[in-house]
């Protein structure tokens, strides 16, 4: 009777649900058993039967927590979830193949447990796109059409079917319109839960979420706002979705291939708010084909099946970005838009957004929190010369990136001419490199110093240094440092077993004990060390140490003509190794001994 009663009183939403899942009974006997409806898949008719009920009653059933690992209150969250989905489904799920394809793509975020124990506990087959959840992304994906054809020469690249010049897929939380900075700018946020990211989130971040949740459960909310904004200061964010709160990094993404109108531009508005329109709440897929000059994925992106991209082309709200990207279908679809005089063709001769920013001066950058001009860094000799501009933020030429270090440990300096030092891993060109089983061991190691199991702490410590990072306690707070081995560039000291050789490594341990460095890297050397430039409270080494004369320049690696004048006036006052008539060369004393390097 239940069945009966319930049926005709459904609504018309699950009318569709059951009308268009079952078949009408062959009995006609309406004092049978069971539905008026049945069907020959009992799974698909449990489920459909669970979810009607849920509808009804909001509850889930009893013996589902025997099958999965998460709460009743997750449960119902799934289950609101599956019932919206089968309810826009279209067709509707029949086969049980179709079902557990519909559980797994709705739940994808969830546990991959929980899916597995959902289809165990409904008798559904385990299809292979279970691989979707351990992954993150589906093992082949479905070929998305966009209104101007399927998306051309696609490669398989690990396993999954990518466009060529794809280095790697994203799929993203919903996303907020009112992040959306212009026309062809997004900000995103991707589940952590994703393979690719989890192994790379910083120890300060992942502390930052355990502290925050304990401060949380502790009602200290003006301790957990603070650790909050930590984390989003890292890069990552702690968002509500659905009533679960999901750690998720943020991604800055610039739209391949097309440049909109700036804001200060005509339409340069409305292609933002064709933009928002287009994203707001939506979940996107991103293609990710490099990163520019500020940091940002330039990518593609996919949205319910539709190419961004192509839809602000079209509607004339974006110009083909020629110098970046010669895809002939752009080319068209601005033609077309174009033809129809649409958005900002309706203009006779519309200023091209690249020739606009030039015009006033300045890059089109979405705000990077880096200065683009750093101050002048002084030495004794001048300041440094032939300053260009990378990435927005203003460094030598040659110089491939620069490091702050924590404050140097003068007994681990080797020689005059070579560092051991360590640079906080929460600095954002560390942090996504941790490798993952340094994050696990640092873990472990503070449970079993909780626990004072010193003996498997110095364990995990040891193994952390033969990782290359190190524990450090700085000020009472331990910090998670990576070690890098730097040669400085342009010099050459004496050997330790060489006259002045004691003097210059005493000389470099005193500039450098217990300072941050900062550490331009120009390359790397074939013993693994960086090669760099090396300022110390504003003062540069090298020159110091060969004004003292305690190193030689070492012209065959660097030509820097001040180098070679410091040198000359070292050697003019018979300062430091220039007592010497007729100084040895390091590099021929290495040579005549028979070895090289150190």
């Amino acid at each position: 009777m239940f069945w009966k009663l319930g049926f005709f009183k459904m609504g018309n939403a699950l009318r569709l649900l059951y009308g268009k899942c079952f078949q009408p009974s062959t009995t006609g006997d309406s004092d049978s058993v069971g539905p008026p409806y049945t069907t020959t898949a009992p799974a698909v008719s449990a489920l459909a039967h669970d979810l009607f009920n849920f509808e009804i009653t909001s509850q889930v059933p009893e013996a589902l927590s025997q099958h999965v690992v998460s709460s009743r209150e997750a449960q119902v969250t799934w289950y609101g979830k599956l019932l919206q989905s089968w309810k826009e489904a279209k067709p509707p799920p029949k086969t049980p193949e179709e079902v557990a394809r519909l559980i797994v793509e709705t739940l994808s975020r969830h546990q991959k447990a929980d899916v597995e124990g959902l289809l165990e506990f409904y008798g559904l087959p385990h299809p292979s796109i279970l691989a979707e959840i351990s992954t993150g992304v589906p093992t082949r994906l479905p070929e998305f059409v966009f209104q101007g054809g399927t998306l051309p020469e696609f490669v398989f690249q690990g396993g999954t079917r990518l466009p060529e010049g794809v280095e790697f897929e994203m799929h993203t939380l919903p996303v907020d319109g009112n992040t959306v900075p212009d026309g062809d700018g997004l900000n995103v946020y991707v589940n952590t839960d994703d393979p690719r990211e989890s192994p790379n989130i910083p120890r300060a971040v992942l502390m930052a979420v355990v502290r925050r949740s304990k401060a949380r459960a502790k009602k200290n909310y003006a301790r957990a706002d603070e650790l909050r904004q930590k984390i989003i200061e890292s890069g990552y964010q702690v968002i509500d979705l659905q009533n679960e709160e999901i750690l998720a990094r943020k991604y800055r993404i610039r739209l391949r291939g097309i440049d909109a109108p700036e804001m200060s531009m005509p339409f340069g508005k409305e292609a933002k708010e064709e933009l928002v329109k287009l994203v707001h709440g939506k979940c996107l897929r991103v293609l990710v084909y490099g990163e520019d000059q500020y940091g940002r994925c330039v990518a593609d992106i996919y949205c319910n099946g539709i190419f961004v991209q192509e839809v602000m082309l079209k509607k004339g709200l974006a110009w083909h970005y020629v110098a970046c990207d010669q895809r002939v279908e752009f080319a068209t679809w601005q033609k077309e838009a174009r033809t129809k005089k649409t958005g900002l063709w309706v203009q006779s001769n519309p200023e091209k957004p690249w020739e606009w920013r030039k015009k006033n001066k300045r890059e089109a950058e979405i705000s990077t929190g880096v200065p683009t001009r750093l101050p002048e860094f002084v030495f004794q000799g001048g300041t440094l010369p032939e300053f260009v501009f990378q990435g927005g933020t203003r460094l030598p030429e040659g110089v491939e990136f620069e490091m702050h270090t924590l404050p140097v440990d003068g007994n681990t300096v080797p020689d005059g001419d070579g560092l051991n030092v360590y640079v906080n891993t929460d600095d954002p060109r560390e942090s996504p490199n941790i490798p993952r089983a340094v994050l696990m061991a640092v873990v472990r190691r503070s449970k079993a110093r909780a626990k004072k199991n010193y003996a498997r702490a110095d364990e995990l410590r040891q193994k952390i240094i033969e990782s290359g990072y190190q524990v450090i306690d700085l000020q009472n707070e331990e910090i998670l440092a990576r070690k890098y081995r730097i040669r400085l560039r342009g010099i050459d000291a004496p050997e330790m077993s060489m006259p002045f050789g004691k003097e210059a490594k005493e000389e470099l341990v005193k500039l450098v004990h217990g300072k941050c460095l900062r550490v331009l890297v120009y390359g790397e050397d074939h013993y693994g060390r960086c090669v760099a430039d090396i300022y110390c409270n504003s003062i540069f080494v090298q020159e110091v140490m060969l004004k003292k004369g305690l190193a030689w320049h070492y012209v065959a690696c660097d030509q820097r003509v001040e180098f070679a004048t410091w040198q000359k006036e070292a050697r003019t006052k018979k300062t430091g190794l220039w007592v010497q008539s007729n100084p040895e060369k390091p590099w021929e004393w290495r040579k005549k001994n028979k070895q090289e390097g150190r």
